[in-house]
């Protein structure tokens, strides 16, 4: 079991396979969850990219049913669990990688994008 810390907060995080590093990020909004995405998406996306891809996924803090603990930012909740992505991403040294996500996991990671579109890779530099 990992966990990256920051501050008051802590995050459980699972990784699975190797290649090109992607972020995934569970549906179920302010509960998004490792097991929500392996157990309640469309489909278990650590399962079906691992033999191709770096799999990551984290529990967002204080989500039901995980392990990641830390003050709720209420002023800024989306940016605080983009930051938290961004975090685990970077104690992995991880500088670029794609995204998958559900439901409101699209509002943090087109955070993310934003925050970060120098880490994103573009199609043509993943193909390579």
């Amino acid at each position: 079991m990992s966990f990256y810390e920051k501050g008051a907060v802590r995050l459980h995080f699972e990784e699975a396979g190797c290649g090109f590093p992607l972020l995934l990020i569970a549906g179920g909004g302010l509960n998004s969850t490792i097991s929500a995405l392996k157990n309640n998406s469309p489909f278990n996306a650590i399962e079906e990219f691992k033999a191709e891809y770096r799999c990551i996924a984290a529990d967002l803090r204080n989500a039901n049913g995980g392990l990641s603990t830390g003050p709720l930012e209420v002023d800024r909740p989306w940016d605080s669990y983009a930051d938290d992505q961004l975090g685990v991403m970077d104690h992995l040294a991880i500088d670029k990688f794609m995204v998958l996500g559900w439901e409101s996991a699209i509002s943090s990671g087109q955070l993310e994008v934003d925050f970060t579109s120098d880490q994103v890779g573009d199609r043509d530099e993943i193909a390579q």
